[in-house]
């Protein structure tokens, strides 16, 4: 889980050297119990995982323009680009099956059309 230094609830123990004790390198990651209280539903257990801190800068900053903490941003941002690689994966394995087909049932042309077609497509030169 992330902990980023700028939220007042983490900033405050890690300044202080309250009952927080981050590790060397990872001032904002460090090792809390989790809320599960509503609507922080969180599973009982979650491994940390490190982030860059330019990352963490581009977290901080889609969690507030999102009115969200950071966690529930990171998990917004992570479902939809889970959900975006699962169509993109599907979408690709449909166009290979489509060409599969057309070439199970004849539907070819030679590669000197195909490159024409690429050339005319995306106005490359000869």
């Amino acid at each position: 889980m992330v902990f980023p230094p700028n939220e007042p609830r983490y900033r405050d123990q890690l300044q202080t050297g309250g009952p927080l004790k981050p590790s060397v390198g990872l001032e904002w990651a460090v090792a809390m119990p989790i809320d599960t209280t509503p609507p922080n539903s969180y599973p009982q257990t979650m491994e940390m995982v490190p982030i860059t801190d330019e990352r963490m800068a581009q977290l901080s900053e889609y969690a507030q323009r999102c009115g969200r903490d950071t966690a529930a941003a990171l998990d917004a941002a992570l479902a939809e680009y889970l959900a975006w690689e699962r169509s993109d994966f599907q979408e690709a394995v449909e166009g290979i099956q489509e060409g599969y087909n057309d070439l199970k049932v004849g539907r070819t042309g030679s590669a000197e059309e195909m490159f024409e077609e690429l050339r005319e497509k995306h106005g490359l030169q000869r």
